[in-house]
């Protein structure tokens, strides 16, 4: 294409294929080279022309030759598109569950995840396992993508510190005993943040926050690193039987 690409032309190309795809049957990843467009000309382009299908990343002349050369690597293209496009829509929808927590307030949890101590030789396999666990537990309003070290993230709009950490427990759990009954041993380590309506974060900080929250997870006893509120104690959340007792009655 031009040096100056068409927005307009390109979007109409786009639409084009788009619906030419709808309708029954298998979908299909299409790919589309776009010499001499930047990623922050990307954003542009979306900004102007808003889609919900379609996703890029940056490629290299000397890539793009290799590409071609085996069938391994067009399927190496294909899962970075597809993780490309489903990254995107993640940050997209994080950014709008921000505004949403900013403007009328609540909780938001984010958590990061990976197998830790697994041999290369079954690294595959219990990361299948990992997602299949994952989308087992997760719940419709909550959204997941993998980060750009391909470790599993999820978004739990509404959840505070103590039923997040109660679900990365649970995942913990499952794993284990999954894996067991695969006659695998591994270990899953989770990194957990959580905030509040009052914190203000961009979606790049709360990722950034997750990410190091995954690390530290690694030198923690349970493999669980929580960064947000401070988990409620007994104290605050429980109506003790003295407390019962004047509530109902009054006095001692």
């Amino acid at each position: 294409m031009k040096k100056n690409i068409d927005f307009k032309a390109l979007a109409e190309e786009l639409a084009a294929l788009e619906k030419q795809g709808k309708g029954k049957g298998h979908d299909l990843l299409i790919a589309r080279v776009l010499h001499n467009m930047s990623p922050d000309r990307w954003a542009e382009f979306c900004k102007a022309y808003p889609s919900s299908n379609w996703g890029a990343i940056p490629l290299s002349e000397l890539a793009l030759s290799h590409m071609a050369d085996s069938d391994a690597n067009a399927a190496l293209l294909e899962e970075e598109l597809q993780n490309a496009i489903i990254t995107e829509k993640f940050t997209e929808q994080l950014e709008r569950e921000l505004l949403r927590l900013e403007r009328f307030g609540g909780e938001l949890s984010m958590f990061s995840c990976m197998v830790h101590d697994a041999g290369e030789k079954c690294l595959s396999k219990l990361k299948k396992t990992l997602i299949s666990i994952l989308r087992e537990n997760v719940e419709s309003c909550d959204s997941m993508a993998l980060d750009a070290k391909g470790h599993p993230l999820v978004l739990l709009p509404g959840a505070g510190p103590v039923r997040s950490r109660h679900l990365c427990e649970t995942l913990q759990t499952s794993f284990a005993k999954r894996t067991k009954r695969q006659g695998q041993e591994a270990e899953l380590v989770l990194g957990l943040v959580s905030i509040g309506h009052t914190e203000k974060i961009s979606a790049d900080g709360l990722l950034s926050r997750v990410e190091e929250a995954l690390t530290k997870a690694l030198a923690e006893p349970s493999r669980i690193f929580q960064i947000g509120p401070e988990l409620l104690d007994e104290r605050s959340t429980l109506v003790h039987s003295d407390e019962k007792r004047f509530l109902f009655f009054g006095g001692a």
